[in-house]
C-alpha cells in the first residue's frame, strides 16, 4: 500500500505570486532602486505592509484556536517563528520609514533638497568661522588686557605709596595743629 507517509513527502508545491508582483525582476528590486524610485520603495513599503498583517493575523489565529494550518508539517511555522518574522518584518518597515532613511533618499532624489541641505552646512561652516575668529580676537584681546594691567601694577603701586605717604604727612600735619593730638582719616583712602 503506497499511501501514508509517502505522499506528504512526495507533495510538491508551488507559490504564485497573485497581483503586484508583476514586471518587476530581482535585478531591478536592487538596493539602489529601493532608494532611487519612489514607485519601487512604495511597493515594497506596501508589500512588507500587507506581509505584517499577514503575520500577525496569523500569530493570532494560532494563538486562539491553535488550529493547524492546510501547509504540509515540514512547512508550518510555529508562534515563535512567526514572531522572529514578523520583528525582522517591523525592523525592514522602522527602516525604511526612519526619518535618517527618508533624509537621505532626499539628499539621492531631490535637487532641491540636496542644494537646502548644501546651503545649510555652508551657513553653519560660515557661522562657525564667524565664532573661531571671534574666539581668536577674544584671545588676543585677553592677551592685550593681560599685559595692559601687568604694565599698570608697577604704576599703581607708586600711586598708592604717594597716597599713604602724603596721608601720613597730613595726619601728622594736623596732630601739630591739634596740639599733638593723633589723627586718623578714615574712609576710602584706607582701602588702597
Amino acid at each position: 500500500d503506497g499511501s501514508g507517509g509517502g505522499a506528504a513527502e512526495a507533495f510538491e508545491f508551488e507559490i504564485e505570486v497573485e497581483g503586484g508582483g508583476e514586471g518587476i525582476s530581482a535585478e531591478e528590486l536592487s538596493l539602489a532602486s529601493i532608494f532611487e524610485q519612489d514607485g519601487t520603495r512604495n511597493q515594497l513599503i506596501d508589500d512588507l505592509v500587507e506581509l505584517q498583517a499577514f503575520l500577525k493575523q496569523h500569530i493570532t489565529e494560532l494563538g486562539v484556536s491553535g488550529a493547524a494550518s492546510a501547509l504540509p508539517h515540514e512547512l508550518q511555522l510555529d508562534t515563535t517563528e512567526l514572531a522572529t518574522r514578523l520583528a525582522a518584518v517591523n525592523a525592514a518597515l522602522e527602516g525604511l520609514e526612519d526619518g535618517h532613511t527618508r533624509h537621505l533618499i532626499l539628499l539621492g532624489t531631490s535637487d532641491k533638497y540636496l542644494e537646502r541641505q548644501v546651503r545649510q552646512l555652508e551657513q553653519m561652516v560660515d557661522h562657525a568661522d564667524k565664532m573661531r575668529r571671534r574666539a581668536e580676537e577674544l584671545r588676543t584681546r585677553q592677551a592685550e588686557l593681560t599685559l595692559t594691567i601687568e604694565s599698570a601694577v608697577p604704576k599703581y603701586e607708586a600711586v598708592v605709596s604717594a597716597i599713604q605717604g602724603a596721608k601720613a604727612e597730613f595726619e601728622g600735619a594736623l596732630s601739630k595743629q591739634l596740639e599733638g593730638r593723633r589723627v586718623n582719616l578714615m574712609g576710602d583712602i584706607n582701602s588702597l
